[in-house]
C-alpha cells in the first residue's frame, strides 16, 4: 500500500459538518417537541379552569361557597394553614384541616420523622396560582366536592429537629409542586379531603363537571335503574349455550334434546335488587 496522499490526509481531518448539523437538528426536533407538549398542557389546564369558573356560577346559586372567587380563596387559605401546621408538626392543627382518611397519611410520615430524630421544614415562598378544575355539586352537603390544581414555590429542608439554624454551607433546596387538591365540605367548612401529585390527578382535566345535583346524568340514570330494579324487577336478555336436555328422574333416559349436541337459546330473565349485599340480584323470573 502506498503513502497517503496529503490531500487524504487533511479530508480526514476535516470535522464531519454533516453529522454536526444533524446532531444540532435533532436536538432543535426535540426541544420543540417538549415546547409544543408544554404548550398544549398548559392550553388544556387553562381551558378547563375557564370552564369549571363558568360552571360555579350555576353552582353558587345554590351553594355560594362553590362561587370561584370565594373557593379560591379558602384553598389558599387550606393551602397556607396545611404548610404552617406541618412545618410545626402540629397534628391536631393537621387534624382541623384534612379529613380522617388523609389524616392518618400525614401522621404515618410525622411518626416516621420522629423516628429519626428529623423535622421536614416548609416555607411558603409564593402563594400558588389556582386552577378551579372540579365541582361536584350534590343535595347532601357533605358530598359536594371541589377540585383545584395548585402550583407554589416552596423552601424546604429536612433536618435534625435540635438544629435550629442552618449551618456553613447547608441551604434550603427551592422547589415548585403540581398537586391537585380535592376539597370536601364538613361542618359548613371546607376540608382537604385528597392530594393527588400531577401525574395521577391530570385525570380531574377530563372528569364530569356536575355544577347541580340534576345535572349528573349518569348519577340520575343509575338511580333510576335502580328504583326500577327495587320496585318492579329489571327484565334482562340473555343469550345462553350449552347442553339441553330433559331426562327422565328414575331411569335417567333422555326424553328430549342432547346430551351431546351444544344449543344456543334465549332467555328473559327478571332481576330484583333485594339480596344480602355480597349478592344482591336474584333472579325472580324467567320468560
Amino acid at each position: 500500500m502506498g503513502p497517503v496522499s496529503a490531500a487524504a490526509r487533511a479530508a480526514a481531518a476535516r470535522p464531519d459538518r454533516g453529522g454536526l448539523g444533524f446532531g444540532l437538528f435533532g436536538v432543535f426536533l426535540l426541544y420543540l417537541t417538549i415546547h409544543t407538549v408544554r404548550y398544549r398542557r398548559k392550553l388544556r389546564e387553562r381551558e378547563r379552569d375557564r370552564a369549571v369558573r363558568t360552571a360555579s356560577a350555576e353552582a353558587a346559586e345554590d351553594d355560594s361557597y362553590f362561587a370561584s372567587d370565594e373557593l379560591e380563596r379558602h384553598a389558599l387559605a387550606l393551602f397556607r394553614a396545611a404548610q404552617m401546621a406541618w412545618d410545626a408538626c402540629d397534628r391536631k392543627g393537621v387534624a382541623r384541616l384534612v379529613e380522617p382518611d388523609l389524616l392518618v397519611e400525614w401522621e404515618r410520615r410525622l411518626d416516621d420523622f420522629d423516628r429519626k430524630g428529623g423535622h421536614n421544614r416548609v416555607k411558603v415562598l409564593e402563594d400558588p396560582t389556582v386552577l378551579y378544575v372540579g365541582i361536584t355539586s350534590r343535595d347532601d352537603d357533605d358530598q359536594d366536592r371541589a377540585v383545584v390544581r395548585m402550583e407554589a414555590k416552596l423552601g424546604p429542608s429536612h433536618r435534625p429537629r435540635r438544629q435550629k439554624v442552618m449551618r456553613a454551607g447547608e441551604k434550603d433546596e427551592l422547589v415548585t409542586p403540581t398537586e391537585y387538591w380535592t376539597l370536601a365540605r364538613r361542618d359548613r367548612a371546607w376540608m382537604v379531603h385528597s392530594i393527588e401529585q400531577r401525574a395521577e390527578g391530570d385525570h380531574h382535566l377530563d372528569s364530569q363537571v356536575v355544577a347541580s345535583p340534576w345535572s349528573d346524568e349518569q348519577r340520575l340514570d343509575d338511580e333510576s335503574l335502580t328504583e326500577l330494579a327495587v320496585a318492579d324487577g329489571l327484565p334482562v336478555d340473555v343469550e345462553l349455550g350449552g347442553r339441553r336436555y330433559v331426562e327422565d328422574r328414575d331411569t335417567a333416559a333422555v326424553m328430549s334434546g342432547s346430551k351431546d349436541g351444544v344449543a344456543t337459546f334465549t332467555a328473559r330473565w327478571t332481576l330484583a335488587l333485594d339480596g344480602p349485599p355480597d349478592a344482591p340480584w336474584r333472579i325472580v323470573g324467567i320468560a
